[in-house]
């Protein structure tokens, strides 16, 4: 059997790159990381998903975003992973190249207000009109209601940002998208904190 052949259960792919199987399942939740193939009760994931994972964390290391993290990934081919893995400078020079990649969206791509909008906002928050009352209920049935958007979150209403093995810092999305700048700011301080320890 080679390499390529190998398949982890999850507690074993987990104990093979230092993560836990919960943060496994959140980067499969998030988009970072494909599902894995099933069979009967168990997944199994193959030997990709160790370099996968292991890119993932350098690239939270170099301090990405959890956003631009998953537009690099999605990029990614198997074949690239060991390149990027062994040099933060190719790392960066991917992630300069992502713009000029055959299917890359960029996030700006979409200019109608419903994108801007879209664009502001964290990913996983969706904007979704709200329906108008029916006439028959609403107060005045002769003037119609106005169309309002609202951010539909998430079930939890919650961020997570890893800083560490082992330490993630939650953030509940409505102050997350008030800080903006200052939050990156406090993660970079953060990360830098634990690198020292």
């Amino acid at each position: 059997m080679t390499f390529d052949e190998v398949q982890f259960l999850i507690h074993e792919l987990a104990d093979q790159v230092g993560v836990t199987t919960r943060t496994i399942r959140y980067y499969i939740a998030e988009g970072l990381l494909p599902a894995p193939t099933s069979r009967g009760r168990y997944a199994y994931y193959q030997a990709e998903y160790l370099e996968r994972i292991r890119l993932i964390k350098a690239l939270q290391a170099d301090f990405l975003p959890l956003r631009e993290i998953r537009r690099v990934m999605e990029q990614v081919k198997t074949d690239e992973i060991a390149a990027l893995l062994g040099s933060e400078e190719k790392r960066r020079r991917f992630y300069k190249e992502l713009p000029n990649r055959q299917g890359y969206h960029s996030i700006a791509e979409d200019n109608t207000a419903a994108g801007y909008i879209q664009n502001i906002l964290a990913p996983g928050i969706v904007v979704q009109e709200e329906k108008p009352m029916p006439a028959a209920l609403s107060q005045s049935a002769s003037a119609p209601l106005p169309r309002q958007r609202r951010p539909v979150t998430g079930q939890t209403g919650w961020r997570q940002h890893p800083v560490a093995d082992g330490v993630t810092l939650s953030i509940r999305e409505d102050v997350e998208l008030r800080a903006g700048e200052k939050l990156h700011s406090i993660m970079i301080a953060l990360r830098q904190m634990f690198r020292l320890l």
